[in-house]
């Protein structure tokens, strides 16, 4: 990921000299070491670009590439044949080296966002970085050594070599999935040979340096097959996780089942409330505080994300700091201390009242440091959530729901604000989606839930919800609550949780309506919150 720069995403323009600005890059990224001898990443690339140029990107679909490009018939069907998105992964990872290593003079980035095959292009603005005293700081974003998880060639134990094709087809959608996840270099295992898994390398490292390791058998019994997933600690030698999936397989649903499975595992144990990063936190947690490294910093924000809680805020916050310190442009530890400022600020914490102000900077630090980091650009979206700023956040949006649709707390996030912001429908699929996802999501997915039925004026489900926001010591707990039963003229139990709504926030009567509005930008549903509140004894 190439740090400090300014970046942001731009549409195709039919201008001359910005196709000429485009060619030229990808002329020096099609003549770089990266790209010698890897014909088909060239290939694909240049057909990529050049079709975006001329204005036929809207055509650039898997059936498109194999039948133009890869001379497949036209009796292509890619769910049987996945050539094109093997061929894009590659390309995928090949660009990211590229522009770690030698791409760092580029005036235009050229990525290719994982969901489809149309490229973007991000303009490098120098010009925002002559104010920036770090510019001999590297890339590598000083101490974010990230812990590293080398993924084995799953087996193929079911007596059939004709069925390689789908445990390598596993192997490598387990390590694309990965490498959604800027928390963790993934590697691949050199007991794979050729340039296709040479190609697998998403980061650098070594297998010896890798604290994971993901290892896997496939077996068949008739049309069902047995896919067995294990992730073992080198820490400790012992495997921390483990699971079965039994599948009967059809030329038709192969793809889909092999991306089903893959997401599981994935879900599991490598997103934000998965076993490595609950394995991690827990080393972390126990550490004192001049010995964290950066990644401890990151764990611990994730689960303050998860509940909330004021001590595992405290706990994230002076990690981060420390981290921000000895790395001032470190993007990921930048945003996420901007998004505790903010934090600050919506929930009127003791000082937060400059929250807003304080994390400004570090946004632009996060957003100049790591464009391309889905994190960095949520968090850039909820500060303009925040700002009222409505056509920058959903910008912001936008290109952070693109550059991973399948991380839980992320996609939960987005469809938190976008609810909030007034796109309710949207919103509550992506909740839905990011909780089937993960059953350990937060507590606090089900406030905005709450919220979509209340406006809806069934009160009932609103209530239901509002129970499962248990967030203790949170105000929103009991206000949420207290509506739903002052709707319901429940006025005994509605009473008791204004009570408790004003021992959490004794002046929340003179800041009822601004605290709302810090989330709820509608003024229809604040006006029916209020009138909640009332019904309630407010």
């Amino acid at each position: 990921m190439i740090n400090r720069i300014a970046g942001h995403l731009l549409e195709t323009t039919s201008t001359a000299s910005r196709t000429e600005k485009i060619r030229s890059c990808l002329s020096a990224i099609l003549a770089s070491s990266e790209f010698s001898g890897k014909e088909k990443n060239c290939i694909l690339l240049k057909f990529l670009v050049e079709e975006t140029l001329a204005g036929r990107a809207d055509h650039l679909k898997q059936y498109t590439i194999g039948t133009a490009l890869l001379n497949r018939p036209p009796d292509f069907n890619p769910d049987l044949d996945p050539i094109v998105r093997i061929l894009a992964g590659r390309l995928r990872r090949s660009l990211d080296i590229y522009y770690e290593q030698e791409g760092g003079d580029d005036t235009i980035r050229i990525d290719i966002p994982r969901g489809g095959y149309i490229p973007v292009f991000l303009d490098i603005n120098r010009d925002a970085l002559q104010d920036d005293d770090h510019s001999n700081i590297s890339a590598d974003n000083g101490d974010m050594v990230r812990p590293a998880i080398i993924v084995r060639p799953l087996r193929n134990l079911t007596g059939d070599a004709g069925e390689d094709y789908f445990a390598r087809g596993l192997t490598e959608e387990l390590i694309t999935e990965l490498s959604r996840y800027e928390d963790f270099q993934v590697i691949i295992s050199d007991e794979s040979s050729g340039e296709a898994d040479r190609n697998q390398v998403h980061d650098t490292g070594s297998a010896d340096s890798a604290r994971f390791i993901i290892t896997g058998s496939v077996r068949k019994a008739e049309t069902t097959f047995k896919i067995s997933i294990q992730l073992m600690d080198s820490a400790t030698g012992e495997y921390i996780w483990g699971e079965q999936y039994r599948r009967n397989l059809t030329a038709a649903n192969l793809l889909k089942i092999q991306e089903e499975i893959v997401y599981e595992i994935i879900t599991k144990i490598a997103s934000e409330y998965g076993v490595i990063t609950h394995t991690l936190y827990q080393e972390a947690r126990k550490k004192p505080q001049p010995d964290l490294q950066t990644y401890d910093a990151i764990f611990r924000f994730y689960h303050y994300q998860r509940d909330l809680s004021a001590e595992k805020y405290l706990s994230a916050f002076e990690a981060l700091e420390q981290a921000v310190a000895r790395d001032p442009v470190c993007g990921i530890a930048c945003a996420m201390l901007a998004d505790l400022y903010i934090n600050a600020f919506a929930l009127d914490l003791p000082g937060g009242e400059n929250g807003l102000e304080r994390s400004a900077e570090l946004i632009r630090k996060a957003v100049n440091a790591e464009p391309t980091n889905q994190l960095v650009r949520l968090i850039s979206a909820v500060f303009y959530f925040h700002h009222n700023r409505r056509t920058e956040f959903l910008q912001e949006i936008k290109k952070a729901e693109a550059l991973n649709p399948h991380s839980p707390l992320r996609l939960g996030g987005i469809g938190y604000f976008l609810a909030l912001y007034g796109d309710w429908e949207k919103g509550k699929r992506l909740l839905d989606k990011a909780m089937a996802m993960n059953e350990n999501y937060p507590a606090w997915y089900h406030g905005v839930i709450a919220v979509y039925h209340y406006r809806q004026h069934d009160y009932e489900r609103a209530y239901t919800e509002a129970v499962q926001y248990d967030i203790p010591g949170l105000f929103w707990t009991p206000l949420l609550r207290g509506i739903c039963l002052g709707q319901l003229e429940r006025r005994a139990e509605a009473a008791e949780q204004i009570t408790l709504l004003l021992e959490l926030k004794p002046d929340f009567k003179q800041k009822a309506r601004p605290l709302i509005q810090h989330y709820v930008k509608e003024d229809s549903v604040a006006d029916h919150i209020m009138d909640g509140l009332l019904k309630a004894g407010l």
